[in-house]
């Protein structure tokens, strides 16, 4: 049985902010911690939010689904929210959603595109 344990970790430069999550699985519980999380630092005035799930070992439909209500909230808060440094079994399966282009670009369908030369947050990591 895997564990559903996360370590949520935030770091903040002025309005952007730099989430990473660790662990072995993102759903139930642990997804509604990130949500909170993201919830928070937006009430606080964040704009441009980053989480990275460099070190997340496994995702799930409820993991998935945790960070689409992130990007929406980000999205009614005028703020950016974009994921990045997904990596094997976290890629494959954002992909296999269809929407990995979505979550690292940081933009909902149908939202007005981010206009050239406007600055991208400077904490994504590649």
């Amino acid at each position: 049985m895997m564990s559903q344990t996360i370590l949520i970790r935030e770091q903040w430069t002025g309005r952007r902010a730099l989430v990473r999550i660790s662990g072995r699985i993102l759903s139930g519980a642990t997804a509604a911690g990130l949500l909170q999380r993201v919830r928070a630092a937006l009430a606080r005035g964040t704009r441009d939010l980053t989480i990275d799930l460099a070190e997340l070992a496994s995702i799930d439909c409820g993991g998935i689904g945790a960070l689409l209500l992130c990007l929406q909230d980000a999205a009614r808060h005028g703020a950016t929210l974009r994921v990045a440094r997904s990596r094997g079994p976290i890629r494959t399966m954002l992909a296999l959603s269809s929407l990995l282009p979505v979550l690292e670009q940081g933009g909902l369908p149908g939202k007005e595109a981010r206009r050239a030369g406007q600055d991208a947050p400077l904490l994504a990591t590649a």
